[in-house]
């Protein structure tokens, strides 16, 4: 009775989301293509806000390369040395951190904020051991990740990283976001406000035809459309897709709850839809 109930939810009745990873495939194409073009703005949106600041990240990072140009200013074949001091910072910044991070094995110890006696101390060992056992185990990747993520940091000024659940690898991944493969409006004031965060990815053909194929991704044509965003390579062909932390009406109840949204960037086809909250919540 309950299912039947959440499932007349995208007939634009009372219920709520289905509790599956790609919900897309129960809403209609053309809610499917404005949801696809509002991405797609919305990321264009933000990334232009970001102007500015990109322009000064990408002076900072001049700054940094050891590179020669030849310079006609403030006369013709001025003198152009570049200081070492920069690069220099960043780099011992980024030794220093990554090494007091990074070295201990125990890289979590959890705290209580109310007075814990003996009989709790055996459950916070456990939990002490397993969440250690999953960074240093588990996560193989999290230490190459987190190191890269010190070096970056003192280059940019904002570094990401996503945690979640991947469905293939049956486990917690934990990926590192950097300049410039994301888009956030650079008005917000905090993370905690921000209303959309987009972040862009290139894959090769083999794995989008594998998320298709596997019912993760919605089945489209991946030949069609123009070329823009096919990055050629020696091997094979790299297709590009936003994937956006959004917030979209979907049962017309005048409150926008929260999704993640995947779309191919150049047809802004929607590749995937997954709710962002609990049956609960």
């Amino acid at each position: 009775m309950a299912i039947k109930k959440i499932l007349k939810f995208f007939d634009n009745e009372d219920g709520a989301y289905v509790p599956k990873d790609n919900i897309s495939t129960f809403i209609k194409d053309d809610v499917l293509q404005k949801i696809g073009r509002q991405v797609n703005d919305d990321y264009n949106y933000d990334n232009d806000s970001m102007g500015e600041w990109k322009q000064v990240i990408q002076e900072g990072k001049n700054l940094c390369k050891m590179t020669w140009k030849s310079r006609n200013d403030p006369f013709t074949n001025a003198s152009n040395y570049k200081s070492s001091a920069m690069a220099q910072a960043a780099l011992d910044f980024s030794d220093r951190v990554s090494y007091e991070i990074l070295k201990p094995a125990s890289l979590i110890k959890i705290q209580t904020s109310k007075p814990m006696g003996e009989e709790n101390e055996a459950p916070i060992d456990r939990l002490n051991q397993f969440f250690n056992w999953q960074l240093n185990t588990q996560l193989s990747e999290w230490r190459d990740e987190h190191e890269k993520l010190m070096y970056d940091l003192p280059h940019t000024g904002t570094v990401f990283k996503k945690t979640y659940y991947d469905t293939t690898k049956q486990r917690i991944v934990s990926d590192l976001i950097t300049y410039p493969n994301f888009a956030v409006d650079n008005d917000t004031k905090s993370m905690d406000k921000l209303r959309r965060f987009s972040e862009t990815f290139c894959l090769p053909y083999n794995i989008v035809e594998e998320n298709m194929r596997s019912g993760q991704w919605n089945r489209i044509d991946i030949e069609q459309g123009t070329e823009d965003d096919r990055i050629e390579s020696d091997q094979t062909d790299f297709y590009e897709f936003i994937e956006q932390s959004t917030w979209l009406d979907l049962d017309n109840d005048g409150y926008d709850e929260p999704y993640v949204v995947v779309i191919r960037k150049e047809t802004h086809d929607v590749m995937r839809i997954t709710p962002r909250y609990l049956l609960k919540d």
